[in-house]
């Protein structure tokens, strides 16, 4: 059922009405359980890394709450959700918020378009995926020790080297990433658009995801995205932490404990360190005066 709370930003005090389900205990609950807080260590860290001229994507928005900040923050934002059920939200709380410099992307990205089964599963909505070709009861059972309730749907996916061509981008400065456990797959089939461009990435790190779903090993996955930006961070889940480079992937593993198997990481081609205060959002500048 179709619930409403309030997502609020941790550096402009702008708050959004939005909806998802009522059943969805990993996104929209958890908003509404939180007073409308959701991953303020990453809103920060967006009104550091995005500025007023840019183009980005958000690549798995889900209901779309990152999506909503980063409106706020850049030019164009392309939101991919290919759950028809998470982008029906998320196209609801892009057009109830009136954001027109936002293009709800009902696709998934991955490393060769065609047709896929995506699992979307009622109590974690953003928790997701496509079908790996392991049943997925077998991978639940793995990864969640029990069979959730779910839909099945059959979803879009197209390359965003593809994509990227057939919308004739011309600029992309920032990518936020997170399609439980298929981000490798996203990089494949995005390559040339990831060297000509160098956006700034937010993505996260997944071992569960990465290999109980798809059978992938997290170090080859860091290893990828080292082939492409040299300056990799890991993010604090504290507010304010400096992210700290991971030089390899032993550091980012000390990171995944029990009960925390992910990572957010930052990826730049620069070092976060030459990240000009001038350059910064004017929103960045008030969360250091709180």
């Amino acid at each position: 059922m179709k619930a409403h709370t309030t997502l609020k930003t941790t550096y402009s005090g702008r708050t959004f009405d939005i909806v998802g389900s009522d059943a969805d205990d990993s996104v929209f609950n958890s908003i509404k359980q939180h007073d409308g807080a959701w991953e303020p260590q990453i809103m920060d860290l967006l009104a550091k890394l995005v500025g007023p001229d840019d183009v980005c994507l958000d690549i798995g928005a889900n209901l779309g709450a990152h999506t909503l900040v980063m409106s706020e923050l850049a030019r164009k934002v392309y939101a991919f959700e290919p759950s028809f059920i998470n982008s029906g939200f998320l196209s609801e709380n892009v057009t109830s918020n009136g954001l027109d410099n936002v293009s709800v992307q009902t696709i998934g990205l991955g490393s060769s378009s065609g047709q896929q089964e995506f699992t979307h599963l009622v109590g974690l909505a953003g928790c997701s995926f496509l079908s790996p070709e392991e049943p997925v009861e077998d991978v639940l059972m793995k990864a969640w020790g029990q069979n959730l309730e779910r839909v099945t749907e059959t979803v879009q996916i197209e390359t965003l080297d593809q994509w990227a061509t057939s919308t004739k981008i011309d600029r992309l400065d920032f990518v936020k990433m997170d399609a439980e456990g298929s981000e490798l797959a996203v990089l494949e089939g995005g390559a040339k658009t990831f060297e000509r461009f160098k956006p700034k990435l937010i993505v996260e790190l997944n071992k569960n995801t990465l290999s109980l779903y798809y059978g992938i090993q997290p170090e080859a996955f860091f290893d990828r995205l080292s082939s492409i930006y040299k300056y990799i961070y890991i993010i604090s889940d504290e507010r304010h932490a400096v992210p700290v480079r991971a030089k390899s992937f032993r550091d980012v593993e000390k990171e995944l404990v029990p009960g925390h198997h992910w990572a957010d990481l930052l990826c730049m081609s620069k070092p976060y360190q030459t990240l000009s205060e001038r350059l910064m959002h004017p929103f960045y500048k008030a969360i250091g005066r709180k």
